[in-house]
């Protein structure tokens, strides 16, 4: 990882934001499931990382993803 550029925690960073991403816009599983199935202990950490990743909470995610063309 390191000779790469990377390191652990954005590599789990990265992969948990691409999962969440695709939860929310493909599932109806709540926020503490998705929260659940990517690692976080409680939906409240999932939301603020999600917030800090993204710029924008899950649950407005998943609304502005489902009002997206083709969706």
């Amino acid at each position: 990882l390191q000779e790469s550029g990377n390191n652990f925690t954005e590599l789990r960073n990265c992969i948990r934001q691409q999962f969440a991403c695709r939860l929310l816009r493909g599932s109806s599983l709540s926020l503490e499931e998705i929260a659940a199935r990517i690692g976080y202990g409680d939906q409240a950490s999932f939301s603020k990382a999600f917030s800090a990743w993204t710029g924008t909470s899950p649950g407005r995610y998943r609304r502005q993803a489902r009002h997206e063309p083709g969706a």
